[in-house]
């Protein structure tokens, strides 16, 4: 255990002091018409939407405002990780919060503790080379370690602290334990796994008592999958552990809340019977535990990454003849550029790139990402270069051939992009669809968006305290709480669930996606 447990809790006089109650949670919604409901026997009363800060930092002033705008309209529970943007999300939640009017009591403020990361990496790293390693550090891969042994808790939670400007964490979660498995390789020891968390649990029992944190849990991607899959998490298990210290310390456990992923195309947390054949959102309801959703509009299938919200059309355009059209011509341009033989042909080969890895960015998400990140810039860069090139060395038809190729690139972009979105579109007419056909609740509804209703059928499911939304602008805080969303009845919301599964050939129909597989 880490020695230094009572003298870390020691509050700095410029953090804020307290942590949630009960009674002011409840206050805060005396004159918000926002949904609420009980986080589960912690008995503090939450949004029904909570705002999810990954990828959220104090880069970018518009994240800062949205937080402030989404405190102040109706969402009390915020949701961060030690590991999201390198610690920069945490202190985004912790000045926010201290520049708000609203009381400390009144908030909720969530956190994850497991990942080595960035600086947290770094640590990990230093500590490991002095031959004082922490203890049970599983190694994933060169930039991500993963821990939850007391000693990295401990030394987590004090910096979590720090950046969060905190006295105390209200909730504080095991950040995917799962990857225990991923570092052994073949090895699936769950006794290890089991005992490792009830190790943390044990740590984290202690954390309590010290006022550091006051309730824990565990977040969890694999809660939802089948009990055969190698890297299932229990949460029956979870709650065995939490009731065996119980009765060895003599009171209660503060184990009381849980996150895992949960939507329209991943409903397993409601419809895969893994605990005692009760789902896990119902298991969790019977013991009384707080549910935390994510992902709620990002779902991974097996087809693709597929965003459950609404996107622009491009009719009556053909956009995938239109794709084809500008990856032929961007093809044709690349492969007569008048100075190959000066240039590295690989930096402004885009269609050839695109065709050669179609298969890891042939979804509008994994794109836009894509483009954003790596293209863009690539190709700013390159062409910039090429431009300067054509000056120096005086060559008319190269800089000719610059005017088409520019054009060329940023016709085969926008192509893509509208031919991914026109296909995400009708995908999410059909859901919609399909949600419009199951319950009048949401076709009458005066919240059309797919988002919109998504979050309607998670927020209406047995168990789920709150659905954690990405908030990062203020109209995307307004979207989701300037019209209070109103959860659907619990029979309304797996009707919804099964009759989107039941409609996936639908929803998927077999159609060519792959303008560059006609371009030779």
């Amino acid at each position: 255990m880490n020695p230094n447990l009572e003298s870390q809790s020691a509050p700095h006089s410029h953090f804020l002091s307290g942590g949630a109650t009960p009674e002011a949670t409840r206050e805060y919604f005396h004159s918000r018409n926002q949904p609420h409901s009980l986080l589960g026997k912690t008995g503090l009363t939450v949004s029904t939407l909570g705002f999810g800060s990954y990828r959220t930092g104090l880069n970018e002033p518009a994240h800062r405002e949205a937080l402030a705008h989404a405190l102040q309209s109706g969402c009390n529970l915020v949701d961060t990780s030690t590991n999201y943007m390198d610690g920069e999300s945490e202190r985004l939640v912790g000045q926010t919060l201290k520049a708000s009017n609203l009381p400390r009591a009144q908030t909720v403020v969530v956190t994850k503790v497991g990942y080595a990361q960035g600086e947290n990496l770094k640590i990990a790293q230093t500590k490991r080379a002095s031959g004082h390693a922490y203890p049970e550090m599983n190694i994933i891969n060169d930039q991500c370690w993963h821990c939850i042994s007391p000693e990295w808790l401990g030394d987590q939670i004090t910096a979590s602290l720090e950046r969060l400007g905190l006295q105390t964490i209200d909730v504080l979660l095991l950040h995917n334990p799962e990857y225990f498995f991923q570092a052994q390789g073949s090895s699936q020891d769950h006794l290890e796994y089991y005992k490792r968390i009830e190790k943390a649990f044990l740590h984290l029992e202690k954390e309590a008592d010290h006022g550091r944190i006051q309730w824990y849990g565990v977040s969890s991607n694999t809660f939802p999958d089948p009990r055969e899959s190698d890297d299932y998490t229990s949460l029956e298990a979870l709650e065995e552990l939490s009731e065996k210290i119980s009765a060895e310390r003599g009171r209660p456990s503060r184990f009381a809340v849980i996150q895992l992923p949960f939507n329209l195309l991943e409903p397993g947390a409601l419809l895969e019977p893994n605990n005692s054949n009760k789902s896990i959102l119902e298991f969790a309801k019977d013991k009384n535990l707080g549910v935390l959703i994510n992902r709620p509009l990002n779902a991974f299938t097996d087809k693709k990454l597929v965003r459950l919200a609404d996107f622009p059309h491009h009719h009556p355009i053909d956009t995938i003849e239109l794709a084809q059209r500008a990856f032929q011509s961007a093809i044709d341009l690349e492969g007569n550029c008048p100075v190959a033989d000066q240039l590295e042909v690989s930096r402004i080969a885009w269609a050839h790139i695109l065709k050669r890895n179609w298969s890891r960015i042939g979804d509008l998400l994994s794109w836009r990402d894509a483009y954003r990140y790596q293209i863009q810039p690539a190709f700013e860069e390159v062409l910039t270069e090429l431009k300067r090139h054509a000056v120096e060395e005086k060559i008319p038809e190269f800089s000719s051939w610059i005017e088409k190729y520019e054009l060329a690139e940023r016709a085969l972009f926008d192509s893509v992009t509208a031919m991914l979105e026109q296909e995400a579109a009708f995908r999410s007419r059909r859901i919609s669809a399909a949600l419009d056909e199951t319950t009048r609740a949401l076709k009458d509804s005066t919240s059309s968006e797919l988002s919109q209703k998504t979050l309607r059928v998670l927020m209406g499911a047995p168990g789920v305290s709150s659905v954690l939304l990405g908030m990062r602008r203020l109209n995307y805080v307004d979207d989701a709480l300037k019209t209070p969303l109103l959860p659907l009845a619990e029979s309304e919301s797996r009707a919804c669930l099964e009759k989107v599964q039941n409609s996936l050939s639908q929803i998927f129909p077999d159609e060519h996606s792959n303008p560059s597989e006609t371009v030779h």
